[in-house]
């Protein structure tokens, strides 16, 4: 029996993934997907699955708690720092913090000392600042001292001038690396307690620990990866018909809507729509030519039986 589930479920996501007609489902089905299957395969069922929060924080949450492999790059981690600067939860704060402090433990490792493996994610810091709780500024400051620790015993044991002049020539000189390593987690750590208010924390000392990365970061951006929420200019369309739930309406029939869609449909495009009742999210693009790379995601909000709220909250071309 739960291999018969599994394959009607793997079928299912397949067609969600490269039907070309467009899918249809709610967010209590992919909440009910996240339950049942796992994370993972909830967040594999719908491409717009950040902007869920925008039709229902309820369900983004939900499926937010059950996410618990956040290591870098994990289909999961996006999500989860994602959700984490746009929503306040005691749960985002201490289950970032607890991830910042797995790092130190790849340090120790001996096995483990290549390029970048103990540098704490961005994300993990934008979380913290977003979440704003002053309380774990002690725990924060901890965790810098770590690092500054670490990062002056490296730099004490560097090798000679010359050895490092001739590690040169395959690029920075590994000693120097892992020092900016973990200087870089110093950094970060300095700029979050500067974002939370410690006075010891200025700007200005932060920017002094930059300095001391490898050249090329030494005009590092914290903000690079901020997950911004939408400035919505919502715009408001006469539907031909009336309607009580965004489920029913018959887009392909609706001249007004048809025209946001800009041509973006066929066999080379896809669709997809996420429904909360009375508010959605419609999301349209293509893949091959002449419209590839093209395609927006559109907030939907029924406000009146035949008045049907729009905001475009992202639109792309590449």
């Amino acid at each position: 029996m739960t291999t018969m589930r599994t394959s009607i479920f793997i079928s299912f996501l397949t067609l969600l993934s490269f039907s070309t007609a467009g899918q249809k489902i709610s967010t209590r089905e992919l909440e009910n997907i996240a339950d049942k299957f796992g994370v993972d395969s909830a967040l594999k069922a719908v491409r717009p699955i950040s902007e869920i929060f925008t039709i229902d924080t309820s369900v983004a949450l939900s499926i937010a708690y059950k996410c618990s492999d956040l290591k870098n790059y994990t289909r999961q981690f996006p999500y989860f720092t994602n959700m984490g600067q746009v929503m306040k939860s005691q749960f985002f704060n201490l289950k970032a913090l607890d991830n910042l402090k797995t790092y130190k433990t790849l340090l120790l490792d001996p096995g483990i000392k290549q390029y970048k493996a103990f540098v704490i994610p961005d994300q993990i810091f934008l979380v913290l600042a977003f979440q704003n709780d002053t309380s774990i500024i002690p725990a924060l400051k901890a965790e810098y001292n770590f690092w500054e620790h670490n990062a002056d015993s490296i730099k004490n044991t560097y090798p000679s001038k010359t050895k490092r002049f001739f590690q040169r020539f395959k690029g920075t000189p590994p000693s120097e690396q892992l020092f900016s390593d973990c200087k870089e987690n110093s950094y970060k750590l300095a700029w979050t307690l500067h974002q939370l208010g410690d006075s010891d924390f200025s700007m200005e000392r932060a920017n002094t620990i930059r300095q001391q990365l490898v050249p090329y970061l030494r005009d590092y951006n914290m903000e690079r990866f901020k997950f911004k929420t939408y400035q919505l200019k919502p715009d408001t369309l006469k539907l031909n018909k009336s309607y009580t739930s965004i489920d029913e309406i018959d887009f392909d029939n609706e001249i007004e809507f048809i025209k946001l869609k800009e041509n973006l449909e066929g066999d080379k495009c896809w669709k997809q729509i996420i429904t909360n009742n009375k508010t959605g999210l419609y999301e349209i693009g293509c893949q091959w030519a002449p419209l590839a790379g093209r395609g927006k995601t559109i907030r939907l909000e029924l406000i009146e039986g035949n008045k049907l709220q729009v905001s475009i909250i992202s639109a792309w071309i590449s």
